[in-house]
């Protein structure tokens, strides 16, 4: 990895720690965003870079937030209308990380190792709650063949896995071919991650990866970079499919 160099040390920590926040901590993980919007919107301002919301984006972001009010308004469900408003957060949010992204040039290397570390040690954790019955921090699964790793009481492994793959699959698009190691690193969370959605035991979840996982060996056939997992992940749907019908 090469030498860090960062001028906006303190947002692009933020980022890098996001990973990690989204597993652990939802609390932390808003307040995390929440900083970085502040910080984003109090540099936009002092640099009056106003043109940086003036994007497609920001177009389509508008046009289906104003749909979603108008629909909250007029239905049976108009007390929601004031916690729709909040989504508006999430827009923000995603300029936030845009901007960081655009402005530190190597933040995207150093957030695809803490993403993918952080998914490994999931998948490892997993694998020792299956065998020894707790995780690493002593959480015990609640239901025989339901592994919650650090999710503790919160069954939901399976389907955070199964989202996050599509991550991997983006992440994989993304990297820089000439960095071998995020690569790597990248390839076995893609070839491992199906592990924690079996050991979850969510059946909702393995059917879900198996269409997902189907469409994009499909949508990508073509691709060397992804001919290295093309029997594996056909034969990792077969397993599946065996899985789930037994």
């Amino acid at each position: 990895m090469n030498k860090i160099n960062l001028n906006y040390k303190f947002e692009s920590t933020l980022i890098i720690l996001i990973p990690i926040f989204l597993i652990f901590s939802i609390f932390l993980l808003e307040a995390c965003l929440l900083l970085l919007t502040l910080s984003f919107l109090s540099i936009i301002i002092k640099k009056k870079e106003i043109s940086f919301f003036f994007n497609n984006f920001s177009k389509l972001f508008l046009i289906f937030y104003l749909i979603l009010l108008i629909s909250y308004s007029f239905s049976e469900y108009k007390i929601e209308t004031i916690t729709i408003l909040f989504y508006f957060r999430f827009y923000l949010y995603i300029l936030a990380l845009i901007f960081f992204f655009i402005k530190e040039k190597n933040l995207k290397n150093y957030f695809f190792y803490s993403f993918l570390f952080t998914i490994l040690i999931l998948i490892a954790d997993s694998i020792l709650q299956f065998y020894s019955g707790e995780n690493i921090l002593g959480y015990k699964n609640t239901e025989l063949h339901r592994i919650t790793s650090f999710f503790n009481d919160e069954q939901i492994l399976g389907s955070f896995t199964s989202k996050i793959f599509i991550f991997l699959i983006f992440a994989k698009i993304l990297i820089d071919q000439s960095n071998k190691i995020l690569h790597l690193l990248t390839n076995i969370a893609l070839i491992t991650s199906p592990i924690c959605i079996i050991l979850s035991g969510e059946r909702s979840a393995i059917i879900m990866f198996i269409i997902m996982l189907l469409y994009f060996l499909c949508f990508f056939f073509k691709e060397k970079k992804f001919k290295f997992f093309y029997f594996a992940s056909f034969l990792g749907a077969i397993l599946l499919t065996i899985f789930l019908l037994t």
